[in-house]
């Protein structure tokens, strides 16, 4: 890949896809991960400095993950302090390990072996994490003036049972504009 001090046509419309799509996902992991719309924009920040500073593809967008987000909920939940705040020095710490697994990992090649793993488990594997999300996000959608909470009924029963309470206090505009977003989606 060549670099050229002054981008080309294709690479500024390419900056510009990228940012407007990447913002709101950004936004909407933040939120979703339980630290907040802003730790979302850090983070994407933070990924775009380290991407550039260390390389990349020509055909490959640096973004978050919806995986990603979804263990950083579970790592959030679970160092909660008990007065209700993230015990975020814990989380930090949880994913500099992390991050310093996946570099040595990169490092020994370990990622050549995931052509191993089943499409039936992959597959199984983001229907679930599609499950998770709808679970996670039918707070925000049903009850917009409570805010978003990290905390999530532990089994599925107690779910379905909050779904259903939580459909008579709900706000019904926000829910029908969330439903028909959904379904708007699925056109």
């Amino acid at each position: 890949m060549k670099f050229r001090l002054v981008p080309s046509r294709g690479d500024l419309f390419g900056g510009i896809s990228a940012g407007v799509t990447a913002l709101p996902l950004c936004l909407g992991l933040g939120v979703l991960s339980g630290l907040g719309p802003e730790a979302g924009i850090y983070g994407a920040i933070a990924l775009g400095i380290l991407a550039s500073l260390f390389g990349g593809t020509s055909v490959l967008v640096s973004g978050p993950t919806t995986p990603m987000t979804l263990v950083t909920a579970g790592v959030v939940a679970a160092s909660l302090r008990p007065n209700g705040e993230v015990n975020l020095s814990l989380v930090v710490a949880i994913f500099l390990l992390t991050g310093a697994l996946q570099v040595v990992s990169g490092l020994l090649r370990l990622g050549s072996f995931t052509r191993y793993v089943p499409y039936p488990v992959i597959s199984g594997f983001m229907s679930g994490i599609g499950v998770i999300i709808i679970l996670r996000l039918r707070g925000p959608v049903s009850r917009p003036q409570n805010g978003f909470s990290v905390r999530c009924p532990p089994t599925a029963a107690e779910t379905g049972s909050h779904m259903v309470e939580t459909w008579f206090a709900s706000s019904h505009p926000t829910l029908c504009n969330g439903l028909l977003t959904s379904a708007a989606r699925q056109q």
